[in-house]
């Protein structure tokens, strides 16, 4: 295949316009040009599906206004998968990335084939995140809170930069919508290629900053907290998590004590905090 179309950006978005725009514009001027732009657009009303006449040469699906991120993400895997590329960006829109990212990127998948790579990240806080790891059978998360000298193993980091084979997606599969909505569909692809024997990396001469965060728990009413897809508490997604981070079930209802804790406190708050905003 032409290196021209090796590289597959993929890139979920939902009626932010601006962002979607600026990261297209990031993305052009980029030091490396061996990739195709892919917006899986979830049904937005503010324009983003016209960004396909201001820019011809990227890709707009329109995925359906029912899909979140991970339906969205589905789609522009299920077309990489059509078209035969070889590597896969799944990125944020809402990113300031550096302009040798593409290219970095592309240069350490030599080096590092079939695995995943993720760069440094900048919170809006300015707290530095290079990923986690999960310590011990209780499976504890540990996250990484500053920029490794070296090339770093991880256990999982998040889907705002994921660099990954198109071999490895093949092997997992696509992530199951239903089950996983949204929050934690890029948790499940870390998991699952791990539990397959793939493993992921953050490099330590890249770094991309955040500049906004979506928080949808002030959109629904307490009684869908569990079951509403843009939950951070939606239950079926900590299930098949907890069961991908354990690969048991046994091993998750026994050794995932300290995560079910976190869970009920974090459901608890929710409920309060929703209470008192009149969400019933």
């Amino acid at each position: 295949m032409s290196l021209i179309h090796q590289i597959a950006i993929i890139i979920p978005t939902f009626n932010r316009v601006n962002e979607t725009r600026n990261i297209i514009l990031q993305l052009l001027s980029q030091d490396f040009n061996q990739y195709k732009i892919i917006i899986c657009d979830s049904g937005s009303t503010d324009g983003t599906q016209n960004l396909e006449s201001e820019f011809p040469d990227i890709a707009i699906l329109n995925v359906g206004a029912d899909k979140w991120w991970t339906g969205a993400v589905n789609s522009g895997i299920k077309k990489v998968n059509c078209e035969g590329f070889e590597l896969v960006l799944i990125l944020n829109d809402d990113l300031f990335i550096p302009e040798n990212l593409i290219k970095r990127l592309f240069e350490y998948s030599s080096l590092f084939p079939n695995t995943i790579i993720t760069p440094v990240q900048q919170e809006l806080s300015g707290q530095v995140y290079a990923g986690s790891i999960f310590k011990g059978k209780f499976k504890i998360r540990e996250n990484i809170r500053k920029s490794p000298d070296k090339v770093l193993e991880l256990d999982c980091s998040n889907g705002c930069c994921l660099f990954i084979p198109v071999k490895i997606l093949n092997a997992i599969g696509i992530t199951d919508e239903n089950k996983i909505p949204h929050v934690g569909g890029d948790m499940s692809i870390y998991l699952r290629s791990r539990n397959l024997g793939f493993k992921c990396i953050v490099v330590p001469d890249l770094l991309i900053k955040h500049t906004s965060y979506t928080n949808y728990s002030n959109k629904f009413p307490i009684s869908s907290i569990l079951s509403h897809p843009g939950s951070v508490l939606h239950f079926k997604t900590y299930l098949y998590l907890g069961y991908f981070l354990y690969n048991s079930w046994i091993k998750f209802i026994i050794f995932g004590i300290k995560n079910h804790i976190v869970y009920i406190k974090t459901l608890i708050k929710t409920v309060i905090n929703l209470t008192i905003a009149g969400k019933f």
